[in-house]
């Protein structure tokens, strides 16, 4: 009979911890799959490919509302692809371009407590994209400065649970911007980014 309010103190204890547990820390890498578009520059039409690209992603989620089943946060990811490729047979394109992208939102968790934690996310914010500063031909490139957009992105993702404070994280967001501004009519007049990471988060 001894072991029953040992195991009570012990799920009082656990889920006393992961109540206190309101904040989440990430660092996720991974990659961005690459897109392919056309473009106009009369009187032909080209296709500009863009490869998959190297993405780092680190954020911070508050719980602002907890149910148990189910939790909601304040999510504020920061989100960088350092080099995305061109590839056009058009020489006058610049080589290749950084993005950054800050886009808070909400997240919605299902099982914030288990092992296994599904959740969804979505947020608004904006875009940074920068073009390199030589052209795929080799030449300086004298059009096309930085640009910021506003964004917003959708996605979700699964935590995995492997300590108190400690879980594994695989997560997809498509981000939507504008694309950037060069001599010529480029993309569409947005862009999304299928960014795929994985990487740890902590929770205290």
């Amino acid at each position: 009979m001894k072991t029953v309010p040992l195991l009570i103190m012990v799920v009082l204890l656990f889920g006393s911890e992961a109540l206190a547990q309101e904040n989440e820390v990430s660092i996720q890498f991974g990659a961005t799959a690459g897109n392919s578009n056309l473009f106009e520059q009369i009187p032909q039409f080209f296709n500009v490919d863009t490869g998959a690209a190297f993405t780092f992603q680190a954020s911070y989620a508050r719980r602002i509302f907890d149910a148990r089943l189910a939790a909601i946060y304040f999510d504020v990811p920061l989100t960088i692809i350092p080099n995305t490729t061109f590839d056009t047979p058009v020489g006058s394109f610049p080589r290749d371009f950084s993005s950054f992208f800050f886009t808070p939102g909400l997240k919605l968790k299902l099982l914030p407590g288990a092992k296994y934690s599904p959740y969804a996310v979505a947020g608004a914010g904006f875009a940074r994209l920068n073009p390199s500063d030589i052209r795929i031909d080799g030449q300086p490139l004298t059009t096309g400065d930085s640009e910021v957009y506003g964004a917003y992105t959708i996605g979700g993702g699964l935590d995995i649970k492997v300590a108190s404070f400690l879980s594994l994280r695989g997560e997809i967001r498509d981000i939507r911007t504008g694309s950037p501004q060069l001599s010529i009519n480029l993309f569409e007049d947005r862009e999304h980014y299928i960014v795929t990471t994985t990487g740890i988060v902590v929770r205290f």
